[in-house]
């Protein structure tokens, strides 16, 4: 697993399918292909002008979103989301994943 940082992390979805995940993070600067139909993260304004901790709650509630609004199996997104260190370190916090060598950040 490659990590991508919180502050570069693009979510990209589709809960259509057409042969691809449904949520993937990938960094920032990737050029659109139109696979997706929905983008969120590094790309959005409001998300680069947030502090760390205004990131990590943005992000959380993209889950949410991609979960009760775009129907898309939680683990589908948390395990998308396993790529974001910040992400799983907000975890370990809260003791839903526990911290062991592979996963260390």
């Amino acid at each position: 697993m490659t990590d991508i940082a919180l502050a570069d992390a693009q979510i990209i979805w589709d809960r259509g399918g057409a042969g691809n995940p449904p949520v993937k993070v990938v960094g920032g600067g990737v050029k659109d292909d139109q696979r997706y139909s929905g983008s969120w993260g590094s790309c959005n304004q409001d998300f680069n002008e947030a502090d760390d901790d205004g990131k990590l709650r943005m992000l959380l509630t993209q889950s949410i979103y991609l979960t009760l609004v775009e129907s898309i199996d939680p683990t589908i997104v948390h395990d998308a989301f396993m790529v974001i260190p910040e992400y799983r370190v907000a975890l370990r916090r809260l003791g839903v994943i526990p911290l062991d060598e592979e996963t260390e950040c």
